[in-house]
């Protein structure tokens, strides 16, 4: 299969999943507040509901496919798309915004949502290797490629 399918049929379950707002589970709040500092709950918790169950579910399929990973892999699957707060869109905003690029400032805060997070996280005093693989700019490309794939499934 090649690439740009793989990308439409990603981006078709993430739209379907994304038309609730049902939060996460109370068992999956727990589960990823063990991984996050008091700061990194606090702008988790500003998080659209869909982006913290997509969290969580990247979150659990990193542990997946590196059982052995460090704990800050699965605190950056859980702030992935914690930049994603300053766009404010909603979901179809936000398809809107992946079809017609970063016409407006809201847009290109979407588009840009890994800096915007890296920011925020900085801001939060987030663990530097959190923060590089947000930024994807990890040295450690066994955990960044892994996040990657459990982000991309």
């Amino acid at each position: 299969m090649n690439k740009y399918l793989r990308q439409a049929i990603h981006l078709q379950r993430r739209f379907f999943r994304a038309l609730s707002d049902q939060p996460p589970t109370v068992d999956d709040v727990t589960w990823a507040r063990r991984f996050l500092s008091p700061a990194e709950q606090a702008l988790w918790e500003r998080m659209q509901n869909q982006d913290k169950r997509h969290s969580v579910e990247v979150a659990h399929r990193l542990e997946l496919i590196l059982p052995d990973g460090p704990p800050h892999a699965i605190t950056a699957a859980l702030m992935h798309d914690v930049g994603k707060v300053e766009s404010r869109l909603g979901t179809f905003a936000r398809v809107a915004a992946t079809l017609v690029g970063s016409r407006t400032k809201r847009f290109r805060a979407y588009h840009d949502h890994e800096r915007i997070g890296a920011d925020l996280l900085r801001a939060a005093g987030s663990d530097p290797e959190v923060i590089a693989l947000i930024e994807e700019t990890s040295a450690d490309q066994r955990v960044a490629a892994a996040l990657h794939m459990a982000d991309n499934i």
